[in-house]
């Protein structure tokens, strides 16, 4: 397998060369990466997902934010985990117009991203969990490696953070389970075939992918990318991706590609944010009036019963059962009873949860922050990648 090793201007945006109808595109998951996976860290899931889901779609809305563009600086970890993340925002505040749009320079330069060398996915959702992201206007795209500095002052407390994170099984029903909940950060291979010709290898045959569901053929090896999953077809066996190449790019900045193709279903990321939506609550009152004969004492009860309904969103990855998006049903009973003249007032409660689904137990290992610390390794070479160029084409940030 040949591997391209590719260089240019770290600091560049995606510029088509002289005479040329290619654009270059950055990539910049660190293949290390995926090696350094412990089985025992990947959570699994069982249960039977919808046949399909896409949450451009998802009960007649759309809960994706816009397509977005790296340029050629390899922050491609940055772009795929705040995809996901604010995708999970809005679901969780359930409002899919939830005006989010979070800084991926921010998330890019604190945690320590490199355009040359990547990153990692673990070190940018570890940084999601421990310190959080602030929106965009905080520090604005600029395609470099930039300055951690250069954000705006008290960025704290604008900052979103995730609870906790963890990486999935590689098989499709888990994948598609964790999707239920909301996007996922993944990692794949890019081949000629996907990313276009490597800077030196101009003449390879392959022009990029352009639409449909794409399976590998062929080419050079580019290195590695991360995106977004936001969905699935399980009779056609593909994932709906949201890529970070512009929205001239694809199916509208959008990809599907098939079930375990080039790593895909190898490095899929699940992170979890706090559910913000509404909790409703119903409270009814039932009061009955009994009279004993015999003795001529009267009974009067009053029974006040107060449900409240909320689900549950991945709160903690504590246990297994916890994993699982629930929903869950508190009712509070209060009667009181007056026997002549003493009155007695008892409450009791009554808690029902309805599972969607479990997470398979991992004996021995806590899931509670999961995240890999791993040094960042170098890598030879720029992480690019080239497509034939769309008019429409974007030259910077979406």
């Amino acid at each position: 397998m040949h591997v391209a090793r590719q260089s240019c201007d770290a600091n560049a945006h995606p510029v088509a060369l002289a005479g040329s109808n290619v654009t270059y595109h950055g990539l910049g998951w660190n293949l290390e990466e995926r090696g350094k996976i412990p089985a025992a860290a990947r959570m699994a899931l069982v249960g039977t997902p919808p046949t399909s889901l896409d949450w451009r779609n998802k009960d007649g809305q759309n809960w994706i934010t816009p397509i977005k563009s790296q340029g050629t600086c390899g922050s491609c970890v940055a772009f795929g985990s705040v995809a996901a993340f604010e995708a999970n925002i809005r679901i969780a505040n359930s409002d899919p117009n939830l005006d989010i749009n979070l800084s991926e320079q921010h998330l890019f330069s604190c945690g320590g991203g490199n355009c040359i060398t990547g990153w990692f996915v673990s070190s940018a959702l570890n940084y999601m969990r421990d310190n959080g992201v602030p929106p965009e206007s905080c520090f604005p795209y600029q395609g470099i490696d930039g300055h951690c500095s250069d954000t705006c002052p008290n960025w704290q407390s604008q900052a979103y953070k995730i609870t906790s994170w963890t990486w999935v099984v590689s098989d499709a029903t888990s994948i598609e389970l964790a999707l239920v909940n909301g996007p996922v950060v993944a990692t794949f291979d890019v081949y000629e075939d996907f990313g276009g010709c490597a800077i030196n290898h101009p003449d390879c045959g392959y022009s990029g992918y352009g639409g449909g569901i794409y399976h590998h053929t062929g080419g050079w090896l580019l290195g590695g990318h991360a995106v977004s999953l936001i969905g699935y077809d399980n009779a056609q066996q593909y994932w709906i991706a949201k890529n970070s190449w512009g929205s001239g790019w694809g199916e509208n900045g959008y990809f599907r590609i098939g079930f375990g193709e080039v790593g895909i279903n190898n490095g899929v990321a699940a992170m979890v944010y706090p559910y913000q939506g509404p909790v409703t609550t119903t409270t009814t009152t039932t009061t009955t009036t009994a009279t004993a004969y015999s003795t001529l004492t009267t009974t009067s009860t009053t029974a006040t019963t107060t449900t409240t309904t909320a689900t549950s969103m991945w709160l903690s990855y504590s246990t297994a059962t916890s994993y699982s998006p629930t929903f869950t049903s508190r009712t509070t009973s209060t009667i009181t009873s007056t026997v002549g003249g003493s009155t007695t007032t008892t409450t009791g409660f009554t808690t029902t949860t309805t599972t969607i689904y479990v997470a398979a137990a991992v004996a021995g290992f806590s899931l509670v922050g999961l995240g890999l610390t791993v040094p960042l390794l170098s890598m030879t070479g720029r992480h690019l990648s080239r497509s034939r160029r769309n008019p429409r084409a974007e030259g910077g940030r979406a």
